[in-house]
């Protein structure tokens, strides 16, 4: 039975012992009511507890949906405030990057092998930073990387490991080249700053690379 059907039905129980109650003697009758009606109530309660787990289910998978890039899978960049308050107890790199002449890639080949450039991008991304670390895709063909390692020299071997990885031709033919730029962001500094440092050196490095 639905939760309203439930209802209807220890509504129904009552109205009809109330009904009856001049034939019979008050009491008997209300202890037998009773017991009726109170496996009806239990029922009804774990159906509501049922439904608000439920309830509870379907708007973390609907968070999870508004925080995640259709596209690529990755995270996007709605969750910023939230992994930068994260990371900023500790301390972390911010990496910052952008597809080299991705405009080029659109339109010379089409929009679909675009997306598939983006798509293998994000992948490579993935497969070169640990689970802990935050991989987004903050707009367009630009992403960004919060990682909790500020190793210099680990940060550089994932970036090699990145761009060696791309050296190939996917199967559109089409070669990936990036550029980067990073800041570390201290224990309790500014986020926005971070972002904004690891942003400005990828153009520089873009720019040199042009």
């Amino acid at each position: 039975l639905s939760l309203l059907d439930n209802h209807l039905a220890v509504h129904a129980t009552i109205q009809r012992f109330v009904a009856g109650d001049s034939s019979c003697e008050a009491g008997a009758g209300w202890m037998i009511a009773l017991g009726c009606v109170l496996p009806l109530y239990g029922t009804i309660r774990r159906e509501i507890s049922a439904a608000n787990t439920n309830l509870s289910g379907a708007q973390v998978q609907l968070q999870d949906l508004l925080n995640r890039d259709q596209l690529t899978g990755l995270l996007n960049r709605r969750v910023l405030p939230t992994v930068f308050r994260e990371a900023s107890d500790n301390g972390a790199t911010v990496l910052f990057f952008d597809l080299d002449q991705f405009k080029t890639i659109n339109d010379g080949h089409g929009h679909q092998v675009g997306d598939n450039c983006l798509i293998r991008f994000a992948r490579t991304l993935r497969d070169n930073f640990t689970s802990g670390d935050r991989v987004i895709r903050y707009a367009g063909d630009e992403f960004v990387v919060i990682t909790q390692d500020t190793s210099p020299e680990t940060i550089a071997r994932r970036i090699d490991a990145i761009d060696h990885a791309l050296r190939h031709e996917g199967d559109d033919g089409v070669c990936i080249r990036f550029s980067h730029g990073q800041a570390t962001l201290p224990a309790g500094g500014d986020p926005e700053l971070a972002l904004k440092a690891a942003d400005h050196a990828m153009y520089k490095a873009k720019a040199a690379r042009a």
